[in-house]
């Protein structure tokens, strides 16, 4: 469950500013002090501006402490015990990437809980989106790490000879030399390499082309056929266990 979804959010803050404008006792003050930046935080979380939102989250774990200081509630030490590990989880993750300047698979687990919370709010295509996008960063993780390169700058002379002259007439960047390579194309290397996901991705690519079917008739990439609750579930799952994604979390909830 997340903290809040949009609608409160805008809710939440819409009280937070009537509040502003008249004198309130103290604790009313202090409370509002930790909710909007935790609010503030988690939206940014959510629009992936993790750097801001790594600032805020710091900021309303200052102001619960300061507040839990004068007002002792076990709900809300809970509150900030499971705020502490997201922000810890966010920074990390920001050190992992180099701020979001390297790829790590954190990226994934990170993609993937956002998936699950705008899978709770219903909102499918959004979470298509980013289930999609976490599969093909898996490969291009997977890929970085034989290659050593990424998949947008492979050199022909990379690429297996099996494969070698294919790939030089699809995806070929005759201006730059180098080989641009789709998420398939990434996999297929993969497996040519011997390389587990590789193996794997075409062990299951029924459903994976299931996946692609899905996400390129949403009206969010090239049709306009809304994601349904049951295709997401599927594709949800398919993905999950391909990637082997075990690092779920929620944002907390205000008591």
């Amino acid at each position: 469950m997340t903290l809040f979804n949009r609608r409160r959010f805008s809710a939440v803050m819409q009280i937070i500013d009537d509040c502003s404008t008249r004198e309130l006792p103290l604790e009313i003050v202090s409370y509002f002090a930790f909710v909007r930046p935790f609010s503030e935080g988690f939206l940014f979380w959510e629009q992936f501006q993790h750097d801001t939102a790594l600032r805020k989250i710091t900021g309303g774990m200052e102001a619960l402490a300061t507040y839990l200081k004068v007002n002792r509630d076990p709900d809300l030490e809970t509150f900030g015990f499971r705020a502490e590990q997201c922000r810890l989880f966010l920074h990390q993750l920001l050190s992992d990437t180099d701020n979001m300047k390297t790829l790590h698979p954190a990226l994934i687990d990170d993609l993937l809980n956002n998936a699950r919370r705008r899978m709770a709010d219903k909102r499918y295509d959004d979470a298509a989106a980013r289930i999609y996008r976490a599969l093909e960063l898996y490969g291009q993780i997977c890929f970085q790490g034989v290659a050593g390169c990424a998949t947008d700058t492979v050199k022909p002379d990379m690429i297996p000879e099996k494969i070698r002259e294919e790939y030089i007439r699809k995806y070929l960047d005759a201006k730059k030399n180098v080989l641009k390579l789709p998420m398939t194309a990434t996999f297929e290397y993969l497996k040519v390499k011997g390389h587990p996901a590789g193996i794997r991705f075409f062990e299951k690519h029924r459903e994976i082309k299931s996946i692609q079917s899905n996400r390129n008739a949403s009206i969010l990439a090239h049709g306009i056929q809304p994601v349904s609750e049951k295709a997401i579930g599927s594709i949800f799952a398919t993905v999950t266990e391909f990637v082997q994604f075990t690092n779920i979390f929620d944002f907390p909830a205000l008591p």
